[in-house]
């Protein structure tokens, strides 16, 4: 049911370059397999940042697909259902090119149809090379492990020497070589793997890693009698999209102080989602969401935000985080959009601050929405954070849209620095005199913004709006409100 681009989860260095990730379409033609297999596309150019998108799939009900990668750098995350049969989606990612300064290209096949991955070279950006000595060995913790049936995560340790790099690729789309650490893998570290839950083979299921030519060998379980049925819905169908209500795109932007930690001292991320709802967005961004800790009590909230959302809603949405500081647990930037990705990215700021980037199409046109949060306690972090921010947005293509909490008045040196070439959307609604509410965001002051690009060709600021989240009894869900803005495509 999920389709989630976890960037924050594996932040790596590569990934914080101010790298474009420009987007294109394919304009081939959708090939056939036999079986009535359909992609919506058969071809996507991504920049050398990591990209995560799904593709989907369009075929009869009894018809069983597959999809698997000709490239170590080309990752099939899952595939929906689980037991693909029908219509449904492969969720994909690219990641980062920090080693090859020219494009580079590879290969996802569904049921035999070519799906081809163009990434842009790093150039000047590429990560050197280490060269490999010619004794360059390696060993791992083990050579071979067995699973269960359920899905099953765990890492592979290398031991090399300082200078030595080495890679890890599997040879079954069950088995997914996550990440590695380092990245680019040079001397000592460990692989990530994941073996997918197995719900089509009745018997065990044999699967390799392999890493710079060791071969680790993977057995799971097989799932006896309660394998899924070949061509049945054991999993939920896919949700569908949004119903698009054309030449309109509504933002929201919302701090959930720690995930939905409300002026009450409880945590409620469902009084966080029943307010996103109301306001009944196309995009949210989101502030101070945890992964695994002890405000999100051990949860990945990308996933339950993006849960609540589905279920209340009865839409797909997807999700894209980066973590403030490129660690694995943490607070951080969500963006959760019922418009699919064309493409992902992030960004490391200073101060231990961050930005997630989603592209988007409505109605034809490429549309970048870039999520972040100020640090809180010096001005002078803030205006090295927007100074950092504002050339790195500018690789990404136009129409873009930032927006965040940046902990700043309106009046700040922080400001007046974003409306030297961005338009703030409350502003512009005052102005227009289509806001409603006070714009007041925290306490009793305006620190959270909806910026457009003053260059933008086809998005006007049409209205703004602030929220009032404070229930019968006096409590608000979170310490800041919501803010919306809604813009006319034309």
């Amino acid at each position: 049911m999920r389709r989630t681009s976890l960037v924050g989860t594996i932040v790596r260095t590569a990934l914080a370059a101010t790298a474009a990730l420009i987007v294109s379409h394919s304009t081939a033609q959708a090939q056939t397999a036999p079986c009535g297999v359909v992609l919506d596309k058969t071809a996507l150019s991504v920049g050398s940042g990591e990209a995560n998108w799904s593709i989907n799939v369009t075929s009869a009900a009894a018809c069983a697909w597959s999809a698997t990668s000709d490239s170590a750098w080309l990752v099939v995350k899952s595939t929906m259902p689980a037991v693909a049969a029908g219509n449904g989606y492969a969720k994909v990612r690219a990641i980062a090119n920090t080693t090859s300064s020219l494009k580079r290209t590879g290969h996802f096949f569904v049921n035999g149809i070519v799906y081809t991955v163009t990434q842009s070279g790093c150039g000047s950006n590429c990560t050197p090379q280490v060269d490999a000595q010619p004794s360059c060995t390696i060993a791992l913790d083990k050579t071979a492990l067995s699973v269960g049936v359920a899905e099953a995560n765990w890492s592979i340790n290398v031991t090399a020497p300082a200078a030595c790099a080495w890679t890890a690729t599997s040879d079954s789309d069950w088995l997914i070589v996550r990440s590695t650490t380092p990245a680019p893998a040079v001397g000592n570290g460990y692989a990530k793997i994941r073996a997918v839950t197995n719900t089509t083979s009745a018997s065990k299921r044999v699967g390799h890693v392999t890493i710079s030519g060791q071969i680790y060998t993977v057995t799971q379980g097989g799932c006896g009698t309660s394998c899924a049925p070949l061509g049945g819905n054991p999993d939920p169908q896919p949700l569908p999209d949004k119903p698009r209500v054309p030449g309109t795109l509504r933002i929201l932007q919302y701090n959930t102080h720690h995930g939905g930690w409300g002026s009450d001292g409880v945590y409620s991320p469902d009084r966080i989602a029943a307010q996103v709802v109301k306001a009944n967005p196309d995009v949210v961004a989101m502030n101070e969401i945890e992964q695994g800790d002890s405000w999100s009590k051990g949860t990945d909230q990308v996933k339950v935000y993006e849960s609540l959302l589905e279920k209340a809603t009865g839409w797909n949405w997807y999700a894209v985080f980066v973590n403030h500081a490129g660690a694995t647990t943490g607070n951080g930037n969500l963006i959760l959009s019922t418009f699919p990705f064309v493409g992902t990215a992030s960004h490391l700021l200073p101060a231990s601050r961050a930005a997630v980037d989603a592209t988007i199409t409505v109605d034809g046109r490429t549309v970048n929405v870039i999520s972040t949060h100020l640090d809180s306690v010096s001005a002078t972090n803030r205006l090295a954070e927007i100074n950092e921010l504002l050339p790195w947005a500018l690789t990404s293509m136009e129409d873009r849209i930032i927006l965040g909490d940046y902990n700043a008045w309106p009046d700040t040196t922080e400001i007046k620095t974003m409306t030297a070439t961005y338009v703030d959307a409350w502003a512009e609604a005052v102005k227009a005199g289509t806001s409603i509410g006070d714009g007041i965001t925290h306490g009793s002051h305006r620190i959270d913004y909806i910026f457009l690009s003053k260059t933008a060709s086809f998005l006007k600021v049409a209205s703004a709006q602030s929220f009032k989240t404070k229930d019968a009894t006096g409590v608000t869900p979170s310490d800041h409100e919501p803010l919306l803005a809604v813009f006319n495509v034309r």
